[in-house]
């Protein structure tokens, strides 16, 4: 290895001992980026000139010695450091040990035995740069990775929620956020979220446990504070955490725009149950959460005949209200639909919601 600009700080507060230290280095082809006496001098000195090696005495002038400086470094970067000692056994040594530090001599020591450490330490120097090349690196690509998926999540036009095992929240996607007000500096929970509802209490642990929740027709509330329905789906995942964390993932669409943008379901209501068009933009409303005379006025249609079409949706699905009506949505109609099937459908919407 070519040792020109391969710069060595030199950390020692006996002159004589500095200035042999730096003839060794001379005679090597070596460049000396500064020589310094106490741990501040050293410090200063190493973020500075980022050497490529440091010969560090323990004993230093000052309070603090050679060990808390080496200490200090390793932990901003590696940097391979070889220590030098007038004692070859105890605590001193079991501390070099302790801190990675790259080698030591003991005092006094050969020329030869410097020359051969310094090559060492230099060739240890550039393996650790070329390592920490290539994990700076993946660490970017990574990061790409992981805003390129966030932006992905965000773009969906459906709720996207992460929790742990625990309880807690772990992502949400920005529809999310906004539906429910969630802040990043947040630590939400499950139950902050859905304090109230006893079935999804149980739709979330039963996913934890392994079994998928599918097409689960859940209440929430729009902008104007009136009930609409979602429909959901929760799943167990393995989290991108150090130990692989379980956890839910808890995916939620509104009713009505799943009948307004996908296609298949208004087929299979249509087919099913033979509803017309206006039944159909009826049960839009309804599942909006719509109070009839808003159903008359967007329809241009009268009170009892908005009336008389309910009456008809509800004979010909064999329900008497709402409620019963939406348990028949559920399992009648979306049960037998794959996710996947259902996902393709849902990623062929994305225009449609974007452009709204």
């Amino acid at each position: 290895m070519e040792s020109k600009n391969k710069k060595i700080l030199i950390v020692e507060d006996e002159a004589i001992i500095t200035w042999n230290i730096a003839r060794i280095i001379e005679r090597y082809h070596y460049e000396i980026c500064a020589t310094t006496r106490t741990f501040e001098e050293g410090l200063q000195a190493f973020q500075t000139h980022r050497p490529d090696v440091i010969i560090m005495d323990i004993v230093l002038a000052g309070e603090k010695n050679g060990l808390d400086l080496a200490e200090e470094i390793l932990k901003q970067e590696y940097v391979p450091i070889i220590c030098l000692t007038a004692y070859s056994t105890g605590s001193y040594i079991t501390k070099i040990q302790s801190l990675n530090i790259f080698g030591y001599l003991v005092k006094p020591f050969e020329e030869r035995e410097l020359g051969v450490m310094l090559h060492l330490a230099m060739n240890e120097s550039h393996r650790a740069k070329v390592l920490d090349l290539d994990r700076k690196q993946k660490e970017d690509t990574i990061h790409q990775l992981g805003k390129y998926f966030q932006s992905l999540a965000d773009s969906l036009p459906f709720l996207l929620i992460d929790f742990r095992n625990n309880g807690t929240l772990f992502y949400a996607n920005a529809m999310a956020k906004k539906t429910f007000g969630i802040h990043e500096e947040e630590k939400l929970s499950f139950a902050d979220l859905f304090p109230h509802d006893r079935n999804l209490q149980l739709y979330y642990t039963k996913a934890l446990e392994g079994t998928p929740q599918i097409y689960r027709v859940l209440p929430c509330k729009n902008a104007n504070e009136k009930t609409c329905w979602h429909l959901s789906f929760w799943f167990p995942v393995s989290l991108p955490t150090p130990g692989g964390e379980q956890g839910v993932r808890f995916l939620s669409i509104s009713l009505q725009e799943w009948l307004d943008h996908l296609l298949l379901p208004r087929e299979r209501l249509w087919e099913h149950y033979r509803l017309t068009a206006r039944e159909i933009d009826i049960l839009r409303g309804i599942l909006q959460g719509k109070r009839i005379h808003t159903i008359a006025k967007e329809n241009f249609i009268s009170l009892p005949t908005v009336k008389y079409h309910i009456n008809q949706l509800y004979t010909k699905m064999g329900v008497k209200d709402r409620e019963e009506l939406y348990q028949v949505l559920q399992e009648k109609i979306l049960t037998d639909m794959p996710p996947d099937v259902f996902f393709a459908y849902l990623f062929t919407s994305l225009v449609p919601f974007i452009k709204k």
